[in-house]
């Protein structure tokens, strides 16, 4: 008997997902604990035919370095700088935590090839900071239009985006909203180290590709794994 030659041919689905640096580098030190338990999702889903580019970023140790040099004056391409290296070193750390189920090294260009050929071995392709002016949440914006991918989930440390800051009084969630509402509530300037649930930049730039951008918890889990796997979950889409 023959067997279905459909059923032999495994469907990946490839998604990008952007990490917060503020969820691996706190004011406290860096978050192993999470890191690990994000590795081991991630490995899960792997291993369930999920594809997946992750960006991380830079979180406390940039800042607190682009504070100092904002003192000595440093211009913006120093400041995107120290940033970019943060995002490296976290990218570099938790690759470690992904053993055989990564890629060998980080992907600094968002359009390197090496992402394919990653998604093609199987394997996770962690990413990190490439060039002065962009930041991760762009660079996952470019990298999911390179691959066709119309959805990029962005794990950050707030729940939702809200109608004005989260520890204001009459803050309120959002749940669904356009990419120009949610550029007239954040602005259209990328500064570096500027705190926003989604770069201004990377927003214009979902808005013109038509990518839609979910943005969640990324410290819940479950949570987490539900946006990844296209089902409902607690938090803001903008398309």
């Amino acid at each position: 008997m023959k067997n279905d030659s459909s059923s032999e041919q495994e469907i990946r689905k490839t998604v990008v997902v952007s990490v917060g640096g503020s969820l691996v580098s706190t004011k406290e030190g860096t978050n192993i604990r999470f890191m690990k338990d994000l590795a081991s999702l991630f490995r899960k889903l792997n291993e369930k035919s999920c594809s997946l580019v992750v960006y991380i970023g830079g979180g406390w140790i940039a800042r607190e370095y682009q504070q100092i040099a904002r003192k000595n004056h440093a211009s913006d391409d120093d400041l995107d700088m120290i940033g970019i290296r943060a995002t490296r070193m976290n990218a570099t750390l938790f690759r470690t935590f992904l053993g055989d189920d990564s890629a060998a090294s980080i992907i600094k260009n968002p359009f390197s090839t090496e992402i394919s050929r990653a998604i093609a071995n199987k394997r996770i392709a962690v990413a990190a900071g490439w060039k002065p002016g962009w930041s991760t949440d762009y660079d996952a914006v470019m990298t999911a239009d390179m691959l066709g991918v119309k959805r990029v989930v962005n794990a950050t440390n707030i729940d939702h985006v809200y109608t004005k800051k989260p520890l204001l009084k009459g803050a309120k969630p959002i749940n669904k909203m356009s990419w120009e509402e949610y550029i007239s509530l954040v602005g259209q300037r990328w500064v570096p180290g500027k705190n926003a649930p989604f770069d201004p930049v990377a927003s214009i730039e979902a808005r013109k590709k038509k990518i839609t951008v979910l943005i969640l918890d990324g410290s819940n889990l479950k949570n987490l794994e539900k946006a990844i796997g296209g089902g409902a979950f607690d938090g803001t889409t903008i398309s």
